[in-house]
C-alpha cells in the first residue's frame, strides 16, 4: 500500500527536475562544462521511481523550464535569444536522443535489477 508520504517524495522528485533545470540552464555559461548537467541527469536517474515519473518530469521540462528558459534569455541577451528560438527544433531532438532516451533506459534497467534482485523478474516500467 502506497502512503501519501512516498507520493509526496516522488511528487517533488518529478517537480524538482525541471526547477533545478532552469537554473543548471541560466548557469551554464559559469559551468563551461557538461560535467555538472551530466551528474545532474544521473543523479535525477537514480532518484525516479519508474518511467513514468521520467517522462513526467521531461515533459514538464518542456512545458515550463524551456519556455522560462527562453524567456530569461529575452530579457538578459535578446539576440542570444533569437538563436535559441531559431534552433528550438534540434534543441528538442536532441534532447528526446541525447538526454531522453538515455534517462528512460537507465531508469527502465534499475527497475528490472532490483526486480531481478529480489527474486522478481517482472520489467515493469
Amino acid at each position: 500500500m502506497k502512503t501519501r508520504s512516498q507520493n509526496l517524495y516522488f511528487g517533488s522528485i518529478v517537480w524538482a527536475y525541471p526547477v533545478l533545470a532552469f537554473f543548471i540552464l541560466i548557469g551554464a555559461p559559469f559551468f563551461r562544462t557538461w560535467t555538472i548537467p551530466l551528474i545532474f541527469a544521473l543523479s535525477f536517474c537514480l532518484l525516479w521511481k519508474n518511467a513514468k515519473h521520467c517522462a513526467y518530469s521531461n515533459l514538464l521540462l518542456w512545458v515550463l523550464t524551456a519556455p522560462a528558459w527562453w524567456l530569461y534569455e529575452h530579457v538578459h541577451a535578446p539576440p542570444s535569444a533569437v538563436h535559441l528560438l531559431a534552433s528550438w527544433p534540434f534543441i528538442a531532438l536532441m534532447h528526446v536522443f541525447l538526454v531522453f532516451v538515455p534517462q528512460l533506459l537507465i531508469v527502465l534497467v534499475r527497475n528490472y535489477a532490483i526486480g531481478a534482485r529480489s527474486g522478481r523478474r517482472t520489467f515493469k516500467s
